[in-house]
């Protein structure tokens, strides 16, 4: 008897501690698949997030422009069915837009959709017109469709427009699909540049288009879980639900399963054993929720339990054989138990190494932000210097060179001044070396300018800026106009900010003469809040984007660098065939950055 007891107690002992392990196992495995469910809905937005900079970064993006951007994200989200564009298009723009769009796609106009048939779209106040999309083989049905006839995108579309974040729409059958295969959209707005959009109200009135991510939501889940485990979904049961709870008639991913011709009741719990109870998960789908539950396939007992049925028998068989099997479970126990000790000990080992990796790499990210602060401060100073060295230098040339070609000249005049009143000819050398003695005297004032010019030191920044654009008109024919408001021209600046101010307009104007092939440049200085602002605008060929990212564009680095000493704002944007405009904004009361 008392070795009948202690078998069967052993036996509820090891099948309790399979159960358990069973349990853990698959916790476990649903906790990974839930975060990789995540992780995936996390990657599909970002991508959105990556086109629609693109558009927010340069309004003017090409159809090649557009293609090349996203093949890439294609070629590594392969759930992702295409990426499009979706522009407004007012009534009043309508013939307009579908002009251009026939100069490369003949005999395109904007068409509804109705009932899957494409029809011309009528008289509307707004379109919201299907410009882009990749990959065009196959979606060739909805280019230049009015997707505003596509009601599943309504609701979605007013999320992102209010929030500015990415909106996912309700299901639906994708048009070049068949069968039950179903998807949706992604849909992120696109501001117009500049504009505010700080509120719905705001938001609302920038709205230029929007970026659209489509997804295969059935493949997007068997690629998700491809690469989890190894043993891909095996043992388990994984649906998802475009729904907040677990709707059949929304499921997008698993199949029912049914336990038909199983037995019931105990026998059917003592054959199949009890099942974890099924785990569910809430899915964020870009301002949606889904709902994801795993479940854990039934097993049968024996291949559950076999250690706990092996114990039972081997305790009836007798109680020496019974004693021999502790003996040996319990040497295996302390060896799992052992390999966890020696697993823990090395996984926490491995997280001290990585809280030290962390450390590290922010010792050397603090070590890197002070590198670049005293290597920004060495730039001021730097700059500084140059200046000092500007004066030096204009001074020394104003001061020597420029009083010795005064003195040639002079001496020059004074020779030929003799000759005429003796009765004689200029000799020609000498009239030669008095026009000779004035350009060089034209051109050291010209040098003396260009280093530092005096009026900046004596009447201030204000005449500076009118005096220099005289001097551009002067030298180059270029009109060159410069408009001082009357609030802007009774401040004082500092010396600091009126030479950075100035520097920021001269280089400028010396890129507006050297690459602009402009005709006109106007130069307006305002005072807004504290804050002075310079705009620059010409009317020449624009610089591009490309130009802009060049990142050896020292011109255009330097007056960023000088703006940012000061706590300032620099834009440079340009539209090709319109122009370059230059915006700086100066705080006054903000001290410099170091």
């Amino acid at each position: 008897m008392f070795g009948l007891l202690v078998s069967v107690a052993l036996f509820f002992w090891v099948c309790h501690q399979e159960q358990h392990s069973e349990q853990i196992n698959f916790e476990r495995r649903a906790q990974f698949r839930a975060a990789m469910v995540k992780q995936g809905m996390r990657d599909a937005v970002e991508a959105l997030r990556v086109v629609n900079q693109l558009f927010a970064t340069d309004g003017n993006v090409t159809r090649e422009q557009f293609h090349s951007f996203t093949q890439p994200l294609q070629e590594r989200y392969p759930y992702i069915e295409a990426f499009g564009f979706h522009r407004l298009v007012s009534a009043a723009q309508r013939s307009a837009f579908e002009a251009r769009i026939r100069a490369h796609s003949p005999g395109f106009t904007i068409d509804d959709m109705v009932n899957g048939k494409r029809v011309v779209a009528g008289v509307k106040k707004i379109y919201r017109v299907v410009e882009y999309i990749e990959p065009m083989k196959g979606n060739e049905e909805v280019f230049i469709v009015d997707a505003s006839s596509l009601p599943y995108q309504n609701e979605a579309i007013q999320r992102a427009e209010d929030t500015g974040l990415p909106s996912a729409t309700g299901l639906f059958r994708f048009f070049r699909v068949t069968g039950e295969q179903r998807g949706f959209h992604i849909m992120m707005a696109v501001y117009r540049d500049g504009a505010a959009h700080d509120s719905v109200a705001s938001r609302r009135l920038a709205v230029v288009g929007y970026t659209v991510a489509m997804l295969r939501a059935g493949d997007l889940f068997e690629k998700i879980f491809a690469p989890s485990d190894g043993f891909a979904n095996a043992g388990l049961d994984v649906r998802v639900y475009a729904s907040a709870a677990a709707d059949e008639s929304k499921r997008v991913y698993g199949a029912s399963t049914s336990m038909d011709g199983q037995l019931d009741g105990r026998w059917s719990e003592w054959m199949l054993g009890a099942s974890p109870q099924p785990l569910g998960y809430s899915i964020d789908i870009a301002g949606t929720t889904w709902h994801m539950i795993v479940s854990a396939l039934p097993n049968p007992f024996m291949a559950s339990h076999a250690s706990a049925v092996y114990v039972l028998i081997m305790g009836l068989m007798a109680t020496l054989a019974a004693t021999a099997y502790l003996q040996s479970n319990a040497l295996a126990a302390q060896g799992v138990k052992k390999l966890v000790t020696q697993r823990t000990a090395e996984l926490k080992q491995v997280n001290h190494l990585l809280i030290a990796d962390i450390k590290a790499r922010k010792r050397a990210e603090e070590a890197l932000q002070i590198s670049r602060a005293k290597l920004r401060k060495m730039v001021d100073h730097q700059e500084s210097i140059k200046e000092e060295e500007r004066k030096r230098i204009a001074r020394e040339i104003h001061d020597d060179l420029g009083g010795v070609l005064t003195g040639i000249k002079a001496n020059v005049s004074v020779s030929i001044e003799r000759a005429i009143r003796a009765g004689y000819a200029a000799d020609p050398l000498l009239l030669e070396a008095a026009d000779q003695a004035d350009t060089a005297i034209e051109t050291v004032r010209r040098v003396i300018s260009d280093l530092r010019p005096s009026v900046l030191d004596q009447l201030g920044v204000w005449a500076a800026l009118e005096w220099y654009a005289e001097q551009i008109q002067e030298r180059t024919g270029l009109l060159c106009i410069c408009s001082i408001s009357e609030s802007a021209g009774k401040i004082d600046l500092d010396p600091e900010r009126s030479t950075m101010l100035f520097r920021v307009v001269q280089e400028a104007l010396t890129n507006v003469v050297r690459h602009a092939g402009a005709t006109q440049v106007l130069i307006v200085i305002l005072h807004e809040k504290n804050t002075i602002i310079a705009d620059i605008r010409d009317n020449g060929k624009g610089i591009d984007a490309q130009q802009l990212l060049n990142g050896e564009a020292w011109g255009i680095l330097g007056m960023h660098e000088r703006t940012r000493h000061f706590g300032g704002e620099l834009k440079v944007s340009g539209v090709s065939g319109v122009g370059t405009a230059v915006l700086l904004r100066l705080p006054l009361e903000q001290d410099y950055v170091e």
